[in-house]
């Protein structure tokens, strides 16, 4: 997901009911009106499958169920893996996501705890064998 930006004039609604909104920008703008996009591809050479804009105040890590659950309705099945970024990572959207018999391929963030503890047994036994 991308939030994108917009210059010139415009108005507080576009002509197909998306709200332009002050978000948190990148360029820490406080003027900047944004949106953001969210765009899910296939695995199998890329082709896009579904794609939402979302008000550019809305964060990210409120649309991957929503995402997820369209997903779904599409595929016909809750099977698939899922890949995204780090922001999926809250118990609450992989409690529905693993709960809903779905697959999540992510990042971890260095904030879980069990990140902490992966990467303090690889420095304390650097020549752990991780394929058991």
């Amino acid at each position: 997901m991308d939030t994108g930006k917009t210059y010139g004039k415009i108005p507080g609604i576009t002509r197909d009911g998306l709200k332009m909104a002050n978000g948190k920008s990148k360029d820490h703008g406080p003027d900047l009106k944004q949106l953001l996009f969210s765009l899910t591809i296939s695995s199998d050479g890329a082709v896009p499958i579904h794609y939402k804009t979302y008000p550019g105040n809305r964060t990210d890590d409120t649309t991957y169920i929503e995402t997820w659950d369209t997903i779904r309705e599409i595929a016909g099945i809750s099977d698939f893996t899922y890949v995204t970024d780090c922001k999926v990572c809250t118990s609450r959207q992989l409690s529905y996501i693993a709960g809903s018999c779905g697959r999540v391929i992510t990042v971890m963030p260095d904030t879980w705890k069990e990140s902490k503890s992966f990467k303090n047994s690889l420095r304390l036994n650097p020549t752990l064998d991780l394929k058991t």
